[in-house]
């Protein structure tokens, strides 16, 4: 995704070596939260509890794992009485899922080599969860906070889910045969009030189709950047992207290219 948007970031990070420190009083409850609520949902998985048993168990990994985030005892006081109701709400999605009885894959690390001008590229993804039935492949990834439109993932700025599914329709996960055809693929909404899916592929569009896309798109981009004279600019595609902002945009002089360079477009025009 960050190669999509800001290019210069990969630069920045990758090629320079820059790493960004933590802002002084930098609030971090909410990637805390989302971090343990994942490993919950983990956890969670690998249990297979359901029911009433289920929503006990999962309650008490979200507070356990709340608590390891080090959340002071004011966070904690707030979060600690909606946990009861997303563990019930997220049992009910557990137990119509597993209703079909898949094989759960959970926080599986998937491969695929791609050559290069430059040599050999490892593409890597690690799914949440990835559902293996006898008549295809579904994959979810959890979201604690809003989760993409079906539109930006088909415009190529959210390609997590799409080059996963490529990966895997060419072997790249291990036991999950490459002839399997990909289903769906799902983000899963996790809040306190509801667990709800959005699908990631709009009504009439084919998986595997964007899937390969995804992953053609991705070689394309290796191969431009394995021109020395390509430069590594700083977000170009800023569409669909709710919060503008990167770590390295003061490096790239983002904003002086684009705030006072259209103020001073703005005077030369006054002046004219």
């Amino acid at each position: 995704e960050v190669f999509v948007r800001d290019p210069y970031a990969i630069y920045a990070r990758r090629i320079l070596g820059l790493r960004p420190l933590d802002r002084p009083n930098e609030p971090v409850e909410a990637r805390q939260r989302g971090t343990a609520i994942h490993k919950s949902l983990e956890r969670f998985a690998e249990a297979g509890v359901l029911g009433e048993e289920g929503v006990r168990q999962l309650t008490e990994m979200l507070e356990e794992e709340l608590t390891a985030t080090h959340l002071s005892p004011a966070q904690m006081a707030l979060q600690r009485p909606l946990l009861e109701g997303m563990a019930r709400e997220f049992v009910a999605f557990e137990t119509e899922r597993r209703a079909a009885r898949p094989r759960l894959v959970i926080e599986q690390q998937g491969e695929l080599k791609l050559a290069t001008p430059l040599g050999e590229f490892t593409l890597t993804a690690k799914a949440d969860r990835i559902e293996v039935r006898d008549d295809g492949v579904d994959i979810l990834d959890f979201k604690t906070g809003q989760p993409p439109s079906a539109k930006a993932v088909a415009a190529g700025f959210y390609p997590q889910l799409t080059l996963t599914a490529a990966i895997i329709r060419h072997g790249g996960f291990a036991g999950i045969a490459q002839e399997k055809s990909i289903g769906e693929l799902l983000y899963v909404q996790v809040t306190p009030d509801k667990t709800a899916t959005r699908n990631a592929v709009k009504k009439g569009e084919s998986t595997t189709d964007l899937a390969e896309t995804a992953l053609n798109s991705l070689r394309r981009r290796l191969d431009e950047y394995a021109d020395p004279d390509k430069p590594y600019l700083s977000w170009t595609a800023p569409q669909y992207q709710k919060v503008r902002g990167g770590e390295y945009d003061h490096l790239a002089r983002l904003y002086e290219w684009s705030v006072l360079g259209d103020e001073d477009a703005a005077e030369e025009e006054a002046e004219a």
